[in-house]
């Protein structure tokens, strides 16, 4: 297989991704409150408004679809995780209308990344590499950070992992971005995590961040796509089903 042009690493993709996710989440915050005199978080929500916009224009139907069944679920997982079971904190203690599309744009953005040809050119060594990081990163947190609680997630997410071959490549990029924003996000005090697991066991300690939260988009993923399948388009979900026992 011989690399076109257009098929050279997605720098751009790649750099738009990590830069506008730390410049979010930067205003979203008490540096962005400096910044704009006390409206970082309303700032944010227009900007990340704006882009969300963007991504959905220039998506495809599919893409668009799953976009949309991820502001219902990503926001209803949102409103249960921080506000009912406390397992993390908004610096307002809110839900910041900003969440409403970002769960959607960070799925959209690792999906076209996990899509990209050249990504699937050479898909088996940046799996390697992103699986090291991704258990690298997990010991190191849990004895640096004395983070139980999220390398107990590292394992499932590792065991889910195993599990979901043909899904390998767009979490174990999911894993990375998430450990990406996680850290911007606590570092400048957007959000953070209690001590202890939901602030309530005490037997479990827990980073800020938690490594291994993306083992939570596996159910996202799970839920958006499973409601995409089998309640807007069965007949997709047939054809899939039919591929894959002829193969």
């Amino acid at each position: 297989m011989t690399l076109r042009s257009k098929e050279k690493i997605p720098y751009r993709t790649i750099l738009k991704t990590l830069i506008s996710t730390a410049l979010f989440l930067t205003i979203d915050s008490p540096i962005g409150d400096a910044w704009f005199s006390g409206h970082g978080q309303a700032i944010a929500v227009v900007l990340v408004g704006f882009a969300f916009a963007f991504s959905y224009w220039r998506s495809s139907k599919r893409a668009r679809e799953i976009m949309l069944i991820g502001i219902v679920v990503g926001l209803t997982g949102e409103y249960i995780l921080s506000m009912v079971l406390g397992m993390y904190h908004y610096r307002f203690a809110n839900i910041p209308l900003w969440l409403i599309f970002g769960h959607s744009l960070i799925f959209a953005s690792v999906f076209r990344l996990s899509h990209h040809p050249y990504i699937l050119h050479h898909q088996e060594i940046i799996k390697k590499y992103l699986f090291v990081f991704s258990a690298v990163y997990s010991f190191v947190w849990l004895f640096w950070a004395n983070d139980y609680f999220g390398f107990l997630y590292s394992v499932i997410f590792f065991i889910i992992l195993y599990n979901a071959k043909k899904s390998q490549l767009f979490f174990l990029i999911m894993f990375f971005i998430v450990a990406y924003l996680e850290q911007i996000g606590t570092a400048t005090g957007t959000w953070y995590w209690p001590q202890i697991a939901f602030n309530k066991f005490a037997w479990l300690p827990s980073g800020n961040p938690p490594v291994g939260i993306a083992a939570f988009y596996f159910l996202f993923d799970f839920i958006v796509l499973g409601f995409y399948l089998n309640v807007l388009h069965p007949k997709v979900r047939d054809r899939y089903k039919r591929f894959n026992q002829k193969y």
